[in-house]
């Protein structure tokens, strides 16, 4: 796990503050990988929305952390506070990682299996 921070102050540092959801009303009818999850499930998933500010960095990031990584494999989970199931779908290409990112279609509390091809 990588927290991202901020300095605010000399000494003061804070969560920087990079992403948000739709939390009220998230639109996830139009997704179709999911073929069974429960209705428990279904209701802690809202799509990962990164600053546009921001965007670029964070998938270089991503990107830098995938091309370290031995297997060129990694796991990607946002998560907050939710039932305790766990969601894994199975892998994607980086490419497919950034295409899902820049349509909505992350979603919190979904581990995605990133590899580069």
């Amino acid at each position: 796990m990588y927290p991202v921070v901020e300095e605010l102050d000399d000494d003061f540092f804070a969560c920087f503050n990079f992403c948000d959801s739709l939390f009220e009303e998230p639109d996830v009818q139009g997704l179709h990988l999911f073929l069974r999850i429960s209705v428990e499930a279904k209701d802690d998933l809202t799509p990962l929305l990164i600053r546009e500010d921001v965007k670029n960095e964070f998938l270089k990031i991503i990107k830098h952390v995938l091309l370290s990584s031995p297997d060129h494999r990694i796991l990607f989970q946002s998560r907050y506070q939710c039932s305790e199931k766990e969601i894994v779908i199975g892998t994607i290409s980086f490419e497919e990682f950034k295409t899902m990112l820049l349509s909505s279609q992350i979603l919190f509390n979904v581990c995605y299996i990133i590899e580069e091809c």
